[in-house]
Formats: C-alpha cells, sequence, structure tokens
C-alpha cells in the first residue's frame, strides 16, 4: 500500500484561505481510496487569538521553534 497526500493554499478575502487537501491510497497500480477536501479558514493574529482566549480562561504560548504554533493552556 502506498498513502499520497497534497495540499494547497489560496486567499480567500483579506483575512481568510481555502484550504485544498487530497489524499489517495494505492495498491500497487490500483487506487483503492481518494478523498479530497476544501476548508474555508479565517487566519488571526497572535494578539487577536489571545483576545478571544482570555474570556474563556485561556491563553497562547508560542510553542517551541519557528513554525508559528502555539499551545493553548489554562490559566
Amino acid at each position: 500500500m502506498s498513502y499520497l497526500r497534497a495540499a494547497s493554499a489560496e486567499p480567500a478575502g483579506p483575512d481568510a484561505v481555502t484550504w485544498h487537501m487530497s489524499y489517495t491510497v494505492s495498491d500497487g497500480d490500483r487506487q483503492v481510496a481518494q478523498l479530497k477536501a476544501s476548508d474555508h479558514w479565517h487566519v488571526f493574529t497572535p494578539g487577536q487569538m489571545a483576545d478571544e482566549l482570555a474570556p474563556a480562561g485561556l491563553r497562547a504560548e508560542p510553542a517551541e521553534g519557528s513554525h508559528g504554533l502555539h499551545v493553548i493552556t489554562r490559566r
């Protein structure tokens, strides 16, 4: 079995992107399954995220590394 995935994103407005994903499972030359999905995502700043999390008693801190991920924890 082999598994292939592909992803791309395109702008969908000033604060949004649309992600396109494709997953294919093959057994030799025979395709066993394929799934395609497109999802609309809103883009926000770390400050906007902090403002939204605060009323729920949560906070976000940058994760290790330079990949832009954050860890959300309870205060």
